[in-house]
C-alpha cells in the first residue's frame, strides 16, 4: 500500500490550501443560509404573481377559472399573439401565461377533460405555484360539476374549500418561496468540492505522472496495474472523505431540518456533483504540472462554474442568454436539483423525474470530463 500511503502524504501537504477553501465555504454558506432564508421567507397566501390568461374557450367555466386566478394573482392583459406573449415573458412583465383552449368548458366534467396549457419564465420556480393552484381548483370544480352543480355554484364551493384548507396546507404549500436553511448550505457545495479536490487530490496525480517519478516506479516491484489500483483507491477515498466531512458538518449545523423529504435526494445530488468535481481534479492533476497554472485553473473552474451555474447568483435572476450557456455546465443541473428539493414539501413523481434527469446529466458530465482527462494524458504520453 505504498502508493496509497504516499498519495495521502502529498494530500496532507496541501492541507492549508484546502483549509482556506473550507473556511471560506463555511462562512459563506452559514451567512447566506441565515441571511437569505430570513429575507426570502414569504407566506404562501401573500405570494401574488403577475400572470396572464389567454381564454380561447370563452365559456362560463373558463371565465370562472380566470376570475379565480385574478383573485390570487395580478392579471396582465395580453393579446393572443405568440410574439407578444414571448416578449412579455422575456421582459418579466408576466411570470406565467395560462392558456385555456377551445372545448375546455364543454369537456370539464367529462372523463377526458381538455387540459389547460401554460408558459413560464425560464428558470423560475414560481410557475409551479400557479400549476398547483390551477390543479387544485379544477379538481374541486370537476367534483362539484359532476355532482350536478352549476358552474357558478361549483366555482364558489371550490374556492370555499380551497380557502378553508389554505391555513392547514400553509406549511406544505410554501414550497416555492421558503427554502430551508440546509439547502442554502448545500447550494455552495459545488464551489468548495471543485476547489478542494482540485487543490488537494490533484496534487498527488501531478507528482505520480512526472517523468522521472514514473520511470522510477516502472523499475520497482509493484506492477503498473497495482499502482493504478492503489492510486484510484486513494483518489476515491480522498473524495469520499471530503464528502463525508461536509455531510457531517451539515448534519450538526442543520440537524433540526433533516426531516425534509428532500434530504435523501440532496445527498445523492451532492454525490453526483462530487463525481463531477473529482473528474475535474483528475483532468487538472494529470495534465497541469505547473503550480501557478494549477491554481489559475482551480479558480477558473470553481468560480466560473459557480457563477455561471447559479451557485452564487439565483438562476431565476439570470438572463435567459446566460441560462442557455449555463445549461451546458454540470453546476446548473446541481443547483436546479437543489432548488427543486429545497422548495418541495412533498417529492412528487414530477419532481423525481426532473431530479433524475439532473443527476444523469451530471454523471454524463463527470464521465465526459474523466474521459477527456484520459485522452489528454494519452496524447501527452504519445508526444513524449
Amino acid at each position: 500500500m505504498q502508493v496509497f500511503k504516499c498519495f495521502f502524504k502529498i494530500v496532507k501537504k496541501n492541507a492549508v490550501g484546502m483549509g482556506i477553501y473550507f473556511g471560506v465555504f463555511l462562512l459563506l454558506s452559514i451567512f447566506m443560509s441565515q441571511f437569505t432564508a430570513d429575507t426570502q421567507k414569504v407566506q404562501y397566501e401573500d405570494a401574488r404573481l403577475s400572470i396572464a390568461v389567454i381564454d380561447r374557450d370563452g365559456s362560463e367555466a373558463s371565465r370562472a377559472l380566470t376570475e379565480y386566478m385574478g383573485n390570487r394573482h395580478d392579471l396582465v392583459e395580453l393579446n393572443d399573439e405568440k410574439e407578444e406573449i414571448q416578449d412579455a415573458l422575456f421582459a418579466r412583465l408576466v411570470e406565467y401565461v395560462l392558456i385555456i383552449p377551445e372545448g375546455f368548458g364543454e369537456g370539464l366534467a367529462s372523463e377526458d377533460p381538455v387540459q389547460t396549457e401554460n408558459l413560464k419564465v425560464p428558470g423560475s420556480y414560481t410557475g409551479y405555484l400557479v400549476d398547483n393552484q390551477i390543479e387544485a381548483y379544477l379538481k374541486y370544480l370537476r367534483i362539484y360539476l359532476q355532482s350536478g352543480e352549476s358552474v357558478p355554484n361549483a366555482s364558489d364551493r371550490a374556492e370555499e374549500v380551497l380557502s378553508n384548507t389554505a391555513k392547514v396546507a400553509m406549511q406544505d404549500m410554501t414550497v416555492l418561496s421558503d427554502m430551508r436553511s440546509v439547502f442554502y448550505y448545500t447550494q455552495y457545495l459545488p464551489f468548495v468540492f471543485i476547489a478542494i479536490l482540485a487543490v488537494g487530490i490533484s496534487a498527488p496525480l501531478s507528482v505520480f505522472v512526472k517523468k522521472d517519478i514514473k520511470m522510477r516506479n516502472d523499475c520497482g516491484a509493484l506492477s503498473l496495474r497495482g499502482r493504478n489500483i492503489q492510486m484510484l483507491s486513494a483518489f476515491m477515498a480522498s473524495a469520499g472523505i471530503v464528502w463525508l466531512v461536509f455531510a457531517v458538518v451539515g448534519f450538526f449545523l442543520y440537524n433540526k431540518e433533516l426531516d425534509s423529504p428532500g434530504i435523501p435526494y440532496t445527498l445523492l445530488n451532492s454525490i453526483a456533483v462530487l463525481l463531477v468535481s473529482a473528474s475535474l481534479a483528475f483532468l487538472v492533476g494529470m495534465n497541469i504540472k505547473n503550480e501557478n497554472a494549477k491554481w489559475a485553473m482551480v479558480n477558473v473552474f470553481s468560480l466560473g462554474l459557480s457563477f455561471l451555474g447559479g451557485v452564487f447568483v439565483p438562476q431565476q435572476m439570470m438572463d435567459e442568454k446566460i441560462l442557455m450557456v449555463a445549461r451546458f455546465m454540470p453546476t446548473y443541473w446541481y443547483v436546479k436539483n437543489n432548488s427543486l428539493l429545497g422548495t418541495a414539501a412533498v417529492i412528487t413523481d414530477s419532481i423525481k423525474t426532473q431530479f433524475w434527469v439532473g443527476i444523469l446529466i451530471q454523471l454524463g458530465f463527470a464521465a465526459a470530463i474523466f474521459t477527456a482527462g484520459l485522452v489528454f494524458t494519452k496524447v501527452k504520453e504519445g508526444n513524449n
